[in-house]
């Protein structure tokens, strides 16, 4: 029996190594085709989707819809006000279209951040193409023109790139820029202290206020007020009848089965300590693994503690958290694959490399069906555990996924930094 489970295994390392040499062999070719298929699925969502709706989302009322947003004062950030400079300049030029294609050139830029920061073989590459491109939540982004999201995806992924190579005093510039893009990012700003510099510190400030400084005489308005505007992050109510609203409070509101004319104060409460803690956890791990002496590849560190960040990202966007919010788990996958690479414990690697394949699939597949097929209306006030079916839907809303990986990264972590058992 053993004899044949052995033989198995050979011949499973065998085919495996197989494959690997005919796709160095033809790499080229497949990178090719596998970029020509990603290209060919985007064209697709733009003409059956994208085109006719033109891109109709958050970004689109910002930049075109003066009732939305009429110009003054600023949206979200600095860096989205200056687009919106763009589009009152030249209006003929900057359409929708053009931001949304922009996104498309995002993707393949976050692609190669990826590439350059993790150094990965050919087959690694192409499986990090799939994985950074061709998931629901990167077709749907692009399909509402979710331009924010994907400048802020950029600007983090230069940031991991940055801090991975000791670059100081740029990792801050960028950091300050991504902070100035949507507010949340700043949660990241443990990592930055990390390697702490006065004179990075001092040229972050700088940058920041000049940046304000410029948006507040472009907008004719005082800095504080702009200051004001930035940090206003007040988030709507829980909408459980809207598969837009993905945030924890609105899946919780689901769970318990509650109507729009319902009390939310229970749910809000729970998602709010549910993600303070979270953070907090996330801040102790930070400080036990930076002193751990387990690892001395300081940039296996500073990327695992990076995923473990970026993981949070959603569920610290409370209920704001959309559709689009979820494409920053993409890059997760893609940076533990890179740190499991070198663990050297095979069993482990083994055991949490499985659990990689199965979440990125969860994570990339499942919401065509609660999503695409299965609206939350026709959920409205069924509890959880009422309905086998539909109780079984509300399990595959990304937030649970997303706590789950965050979980799981959490516990790798642990056994790998800080456990003392080898």
């Amino acid at each position: 029996m053993k004899s044949f489970r052995s033989k198995v295994k050979v011949s499973k390392v065998a085919l495996i190594r197989l494959i690997h040499e005919r796709i160095e062999e033809r790499y080229y070719i497949f990178l090719g085709s596998l970029l020509a298929l990603t290209l060919s699925s985007y064209l697709l969502i733009y003409m059956y989707f994208a085109s006719p709706r033109r891109f109709a989302g958050d970004f689109y009322a910002v930049m075109y819809d003066p009732k939305w947003w009429d110009g003054t004062g600023v949206v979200y950030g600095p860096i989205i006000v200056f687009e919106r400079w763009l589009v009152n300049a030249s209006p003929s030029l900057f359409k929708i279209e053009f931001f949304g294609f922009l996104c498309i050139a995002l993707i393949g830029l976050s692609i190669a951040l990826c590439v350059k920061v993790t150094h990965p073989s050919k087959s690694l590459t192409l499986i990090y193409v799939c994985m950074l491109s061709m998931n629901t939540y990167f077709f749907y982004s692009f399909s509402v023109a979710a331009n924010p999201e994907f400048i802020e995806l950029v600007l983090l992924l230069i940031l991991w790139w940055g801090l991975s190579n000791k670059h100081i005093k740029f990792s801050w510039f960028v950091f300050i820029c991504a902070v100035l893009t949507k507010l949340v990012p700043v949660i990241l700003v443990p990592l930055l202290f990390l390697y702490f510099s006065w004179s990075a510190m001092f040229l972050a400030i700088f940058a920041f206020a000049s940046i304000l400084l410029l948006v507040s005489i472009g907008q004719k308005q005082s800095i504080y007020l702009s200051i004001s505007q930035i940090l206003d992050t007040k988030s709507t109510q829980p909408q459980p009848t809207s598969e837009q609203f993905l945030g924890l409070s609105s899946a919780l509101a689901r769970l318990f089965g509650l109507k729009p004319s319902d009390n939310f104060t229970i749910v809000n409460n729970l998602a709010l300590c549910f993600s303070v803690l979270t953070y907090i956890t996330v801040l102790l791990l930070t400080f036990l693994i930076y002193k751990s002496q387990r690892e001395k590849l300081l940039q296996i560190k500073m990327s695992y503690l990076f995923i473990l960040y970026l993981s949070i990202i959603p569920l610290m966007h409370l209920n704001a958290a959309h559709r689009h919010t979820f494409l920053f788990l993409a890059p997760v996958f893609v940076g533990l694959n890179y740190v499991l690479r070198s663990d050297p414990i095979i069993l482990r690697k083994g055991k949490y490399t499985k659990i990689l394949g199965f979440g990125f699939v969860a994570y990339s597949f499942l919401p065509i069906y609660v999503l695409d097929f299965y609206n939350f209306d026709k959920f409205l006030g069924v509890r959880f555990g009422e309905d086998v079916w539909k109780s079984a839907l509300y399990l595959t809303e990304p937030i649970w996924l997303n706590i789950a990986l965050t979980v799981v990264l959490m516990s790798y972590g642990k056994s790998r930094f800080l456990s003392r058992n080898i």
